[in-house]
């Protein structure tokens, strides 16, 4: 599931009750990078066009957390009778960050 979504609910939802085997949030986040105040441009620029690109590492770790608290809840509530699996990724560095994403509903983390 991407972050880049007001309600990321709502796919997970889709995709479970479609018969997905697992769910996996959320990745990198969209951003543009800045702008060089020399050319003006946004950065990364590729052939003179702004490109944005996912921001990964610790900083998204606190949205990647939200979310998939969001799924897990939402998993658990609608989704009870039967197991899920819903795999956190964003920001993981240390054991206790993983730990982090289980305490929150995750059953694996990457």
């Amino acid at each position: 599931m991407t972050s880049n979504i007001t309600d990321i609910k709502q796919p997970a939802r889709v995709a479970s009750k479609s018969g997905c085997e697992g769910i996996a949030a959320i990745n990198t986040i969209m951003s543009v990078m800045g702008i060089n105040l020399d050319t003006l441009c946004p950065e990364p620029c590729v052939k003179g066009y702004p490109t944005p690109r996912g921001y990964p590492s610790k900083a998204v770790r606190p949205i990647a957390l939200a979310k998939v608290m969001n799924i897990a809840k939402m998993m658990k509530s609608e989704f009870n009778d039967k197991d899920y699996s819903l795999s956190g990724i964003g920001g993981v560095e240390t054991g206790g960050e993983a730990a982090e994403f289980i305490l929150l509903g995750a059953n694996t983390v990457q």
